[in-house]
């Protein structure tokens, strides 16, 4: 069976959760059958079709029997290779039974109209269309200790709520409910998950870009002995739950193509965030977070987030630092950073932070870069030497490569930042990787 296959096995258990409710609350006989307002006693006599137990077999040992025959089902397609998104999404938050439950109940009436129906019949309020607490308790739960035992799944840090799998009805939202009547839905990226879709959380779509690792040893810009050891220490820490590692270096000095690489030995994937932009575009960043390492554990990837060009102090003076430590607290796969400074940070759950510091390539390198860079068609002129200016421009190699692809730094490249502004015969301190250094402005052209 297929994914939706597995779900249609999944409502067809819902709907033996609904005949036992409606059993208990309000004396389903079979010979007398169900009466309601806006839904007559045919309809939903014919919606509960097979999934009444006969007269000799109670509802508890028909769900279970029904649970087997799902379960094994589920289990043969798992064998036969078959990708099964509900099972993926209890593996990736480790969901347990009841949790699954919940979640089902919840899910139907958000993928089969019919059900939306037959909650609304159960109420006997045709004029609610979301379940409550309260009902959903009801729905998987026996009696009054086992109800109130088990709405603990419907805490903060329960799984459902933590990973954000459910929205619930917030307490402002609705100062007059009790508890039991607060509002609750299946979140809409899980509902979508649970269909077959790969679309990100349109809350995060425009502000993140998946990566498939393919990046080769050879393609980053460093040479072997900075190169090597770096790569050797994301393979040793990847494995690990919940690692966390920063990588710290300059702009362009290849942090993130070393991630790349290190997952791409393992067949791996990546979400990349950059936190300068989701802080600039103003939508709420615990939310964004959330959103963002939701989708990395649906889809098993690691999560980098790029924070070039934003303050982090690790002293509190960062407004934002508390709000993405406490959202990456407990989520269950890896964290990667890429910063330009020490990163007192960000301990995962697994305890403290790992720092990797990528180096600026030696002079010698850069030279080799240069060369490589410009290729044969490069004209220079004669008293151009790269060999100088290797020595003399301390720069990653990215921003060799991007110079001398464009013949242009940056615009918000430290040194462009500084002569901004500038005339003829300026000087600017420019603080790079390698220091404060002067610069004196000999001309200036636009093109």
């Amino acid at each position: 069976a297929d994914g939706l296959a597995h779900l249609s096995d999944e409502l067809v258990y819902v709907r033996a959760l609904l005949s036992r409710y409606l059993q208990r609350t309000r004396g389903y006989d079979e010979e007398e059958g169900l009466g309601g307002l806006a839904v007559g006693s045919a309809e939903i006599e014919r919606f509960l079709e097979g999934v009444v137990p006969p007269r000799n077999e109670d509802h508890e040992t028909f769900l279970v029997e029904l649970r087997k025959t799902i379960d094994d089902r589920v289990n043969s397609s798992i064998e036969q290779g078959a990708s099964l998104p509900l099972v993926r999404l209890v593996e990736a938050f480790g969901l347990n039974a009841l949790e699954v439950q919940v979640l089902m109940v919840l899910l139907a009436p958000e993928v089969e109209p019919a059900f939306e129906r037959a909650y609304a019949f159960a109420w006997n309020d045709f004029t609610r269309k979301t379940c409550d607490l309260g009902f959903t308790l009801a729905m998987v739960s026996d009696d009054f200790r086992e109800r109130a035992e088990r709405a603990r799944i419907f805490e903060s840090r329960a799984a459902l709520v933590r990973y954000g799998l459910l929205d619930i009805e917030r307490n402002e939202g609705a100062p007059s409910r009790t508890w039991l009547s607060r509002r609750v839905r299946v979140a809409p990226r899980i509902v979508s998950w649970v269909l077959g879709s790969l679309e990100p959380d349109a809350l995060i779509a425009d502000h993140i870009q998946w990566v498939e690792a393919r990046t080769r040893p050879e393609d980053i810009v460093l040479q072997a002995d900075d190169r090597d050891p770096i790569l050797a220490a994301l393979a040793s820490e990847l494995p690990i739950p919940s690692c966390r590692v920063a990588l710290r270096g300059a702009p362009g000095s290849g942090r993130r193509l070393l991630v790349e690489t290190a997952l791409a030995a393992v067949g791996g994937r990546m979400l990349v965030a950059d936190l300068g932009g989701l802080l600039a575009s103003g939508r709420p960043l615990g939310a964004v977070l959330d959103a963002a390492t939701r989708e990395c554990q649906l889809l098993g990837a690691a999560l980098y987030i790029e924070c070039t060009g934003v303050e982090l102090d690790g002293d509190g003076g960062f407004p934002a630092l508390a709000v993405v430590e406490d959202r990456l607290r407990d989520h269950r796969g890896p964290v990667l950073f890429g910063v330009t400074q020490r990163a007192p940070f960000f301990a995962g759950p697994g305890g403290g932070l790992v720092d990797l510091f990528v180096p600026i390539p030696e002079a010698a390198e850069r030279e080799r870069l240069w060369t490589r860079a410009l290729g044969d068609k490069a004209t220079l002129a004669e008293d151009v030497d790269l060999g100088t200016i290797a020595q003399q421009h301390p720069l990653t190699g990215g921003a060799i490569a991007q110079a001398a692809s464009s013949g242009k730094i940056g615009w918000s490249s430290p040194l462009a930042r500084a002569l901004k502004g500038a005339s003829v015969g300026d000087v600017r301190s420019v603080r790079l990787p390698s220091g404060l250094r002067d610069w004196e402005v000999m001309a200036i052209s636009y093109g």
